[in-house]
């Protein structure tokens, strides 16, 4: 068995009906118990608190218990039809166990509305098959072998519960202090191999409010900070250095003694992101090496949860989720308000909460903190990297983060700086962030009310500095040009991917991906990821009898190398139809489109074409014969405008020639219509309520110098592709 396949068998697991007999004692990931890391070696002398990223399965005469992580890191996923049930800590892996017996059916809702999300899901229960779901966090799985009956256990952590400014509050906080700096310094005790994040902001800085004044050699731990972002400046790094410079350490030396082995099989870095977060989250930290020894991050993940992020109404919340992921399409937007809805209401019933900002809230805690952190957190575990998140930790998040008396959701952090820190609040925050002068001063009262009583510590240096090979942090170590992200491009630009993707989505969407992947700096397979998610998917659905790289595989042995799809993204930029549809009457006049199958790229229903007595929508594609029906609402006139798009760089330019227009099998053209952006040809045509108008049109676009030119260019550009391109298949096939 290859390595990679045996980590993915090794860490992730599937429990049906049929096999509870032969299920065994088994735990998944590791977790931070009495100042120790807890893994599968030994986890037999300890108890879990839900600290680290783990599944543990116990099993017994009778039962199989399935206990998770504070957050659910790995996640669980339940599939049940009649009297057979499956479980996995993958969905991957249960979506390709189950397709060889069970009927599955895709969650088009789901699909929809991840296509071209931001950076992870925001569904609570439910995935991308209908039929499996995706367990709380909070919840302990119990199955009764004999019987082969499954119970789900929800356990009440209590959080978010605790008054601030109380005896319990102020020892639980302390204890959670003390448990953390004594899990710094034990493993400081036996080793250089820690990183610290540190920035400008707010929850790295409560972190170093653990390790400065855990009383241990700091210039022997590695403390990171991003000298340059893509999306910010370098105030983070402004501000870490002054820290430095305070507390008398370097940034961003590399003291650890560690070598890295990369991976001999290229595919197992996809293996280790696609089976761990694949279908929820959209940023892929493939790790190309594993390392010769275990080393530890001191994380500020989930930082956000103890200063009420995103601290906006539901309905803001949700605008900056749902309309980001609607993407200008109708179609999508509608899928992606529906899975919005439905978490929503969950929420609402399983918390019995209505107040709209604990709502936003909670949809962050429960189902972004999830899909972001502890899927990213179980994937650098699968390379050996150990992220520590002091945040995601049941004493901490038994406190509320405010008080009747100071109701600003910064009180928490505020009393962590001065109850253990207080130097640390001398320092600015990144982005003219601040703690207001009211919550320093409640802060202060509750710290005199409740004196902090400090441990002595002896001083710890830890294990001598040797054998660095080099300046780089092996987790921070991400190479721009690496064999998986080339080869998961050159997966999804075959003409065999092209064409399963078409099967689902408009060609505009692929060709807008393209256009992502080729043309943006920050993260540019963001959504190639998810429609790579969905085609996996929705071929397993449809008994296809690959796993993950034969899948992959499959599309490269077969490609056709005629196909390229970057030669071809200009001219699809360029070459678009618009429709802009309006249905005159009264003021509650509109038009509802009905398609088939999606065609247009853009569907919508924008402001500027909805008047006193009108409402329209604006429609575009690449696809040059169209097929839709309109219904419209209310008698009145439609209006069609037949359009090129908007080439708000290029005045007068005029790419489309329409040829053909039937309206229920009627042709409206006499002759064939150059058509621009501000010259368009209007078609009108009386209508009753309710009616519905069958609409057929032809199309094509026109070459001109212009896309010409670019042609050439790219062609150009194209010869360096398919140098790459076979550099990259000739190194993977030796």
């Amino acid at each position: 068995m290859d390595y990679g396949e045996k980590l993915i068998d090794d860490n992730f697991f599937i429990i049906d009906s049929n096999n509870l007999k032969t299920v065994k004692n088994k735990f998944y990931g590791f977790s931070i118990e009495d100042n120790n890391i807890v893994s599968k070696e030994n986890i037999d002398k300890h108890s879990l608190n839900g600290s680290g990223a783990y599944i543990n399965v116990k099993v017994n005469e009778e039962e199989i218990i399935i206990e998770q992580d504070l957050i659910g890191s790995y996640g669980l996923y339940y599939y049940e039809r009649n009297n057979y049930f499956a479980i996995s800590n993958s969905f991957i892996k249960l979506s390709e166990y189950l397709k060889k017996n069970e009927k599955l059916s895709l969650n088009k809702d789901y699909a929809n509305a991840f296509l071209f999300s931001g950076l992870a899901s925001y569904a609570f229960e439910e995935t991308l098959i209908n039929e499996i779901k995706f367990i709380d966090r909070n919840i302990k799985i119990i199955i009764k072998k004999n019987e082969k009956k499954i119970i789900f256990d929800k356990i009440d952590y209590g959080l978010n519960s605790v008054d601030l400014d109380s005896k319990e509050g102020i020892e639980i906080l302390d204890d959670w202090y003390f448990k953390w700096v004594e899990n710094i310094r034990t493993l400081k005790k036996k080793t250089n191999n820690i990183a610290i994040d540190l920035s400008g902001g707010y929850d790295t800085r409560v972190l170093a409010a653990l390790w400065l004044t855990a009383n241990i050699d700091i210039n022997k731990l590695y403390i990171y900070t991003i000298e340059k972002d893509l999306r910010r400046f370098n105030e983070d790094y402004e501000i870490a250095s002054k820290i430095g410079k305070e507390f008398g350490f370097e940034l961003n030396k590399n003291v650890m003694d560690i070598e890295e082995e990369r991976f001999r099989n290229p595919l197992t870095p996809i293996d280790i992101s696609f089976y761990s977060k694949l279908t929820f989250h959209k940023q892929m930290y493939f790790r190309f090496h594993k390392t010769n020894k275990e080393f530890y991050s001191l994380s500020g993940y989930a930082g956000e949860s103890i200063r009420g992020y995103p601290n906006e109404s539901l309905e803001k919340y949700e605008k900056g989720t749902v309309f980001r992921s609607g993407h200008k399409n109708q179609y999508l937007l509608d899928s992606s308000k529906l899975i919005f809805e439905k978490a929503k209401n969950k929420l609402i019933k399983d918390f019995n909460i209505t107040n709209s900002k604990k709502i936003a809230e909670l949809m962050y805690k429960e189902i972004r903190i999830r899909h972001h952190y502890g899927k990213s957190i179980v994937e650098h575990f699968l390379a050996n990297e150990y992220i520590l998140t002091p945040f995601i930790d049941l004493n901490l998040q038994k406190l509320k983060i405010n008080s009747e008396k100071c109701d600003d959701n910064n009180l928490l952090i505020a009393l962590i700086y001065l109850r253990y820190c207080p130097k640390l609040l001398d320092f600015k925050f990144e982005g003219g962030r601040y703690i207001s002068d009211e919550v320093i001063k409640y802060a202060k009262e509750i710290n005199k009310k409740y004196p902090f009583v400090k441990k002595e510590y002896e001083f710890i240096s830890g294990p001598e500095i040797k054998n660095i090979k080099t300046d780089k942090i092996y987790s921070k170590d991400n190479e721009k040009e690496n064999f998986s992200v080339e080869y998961l491009k050159n997966v999804f630009y075959t003409s065999k991917f092209k064409n399963a993707f078409t099967k689902l989505y408009p060609i505009d969407f692929y060709y807008e991906i393209v256009d992502i992947i080729e043309n943006h700096n920050y993260h540019p397979l963001l959504h190639l990821f998810s429609a790579m998610a969905i085609i996996k998917i929705n071929d397993d659905i449809n008994s296809n009898p690959y796993n993950l790289n034969e899948w992959l595989k499959n599309f490269i042995e077969n490609r056709n190398d005629n196909f390229n799809p970057v030669k071809k993204l200009e001219s699809y930029k360029n070459n678009k139809s618009r429709i802009d549809i309006i249905n005159l009457g009264n003021k509650t006049n509109s038009v509802e489109i009905i398609e088939d199958k999606p065609t247009f790229s853009r569907y919508e229903y924008p402001k500027y074409l909805k008047k006193e007595n009108s409402s329209g929508t604006v429609l575009e594609t690449s696809v040059d014969e169209i097929n839709f029906k309109i219904k419209c609402i209310n008698n009145g006139t439609v209006k069609i405008y037949l359009k090129d798009i908007n080439h708000k760089e290029k005045k007068n330019i005029k790419n489309i020639e329409y040829y053909s227009v039937l309206i229920n099998n009627k042709e409206y053209l006499n002759e064939n219509l150059i058509c621009s952006f501000k010259k368009p040809y209007l078609i009108e045509k009386e209508v009753k309520d309710n009616e519905i108008i069958d609409v057929k049109i032809k199309w094509k676009g026109i070459n001109n110098d212009d896309n010409n030119k670019k042609e050439k260019e790219t062609d150009k550009n194209n010869d360096k592709l398919k140098n790459k391109i076979k550099k990259v298949f000739v190194n993977f096939f030796k």
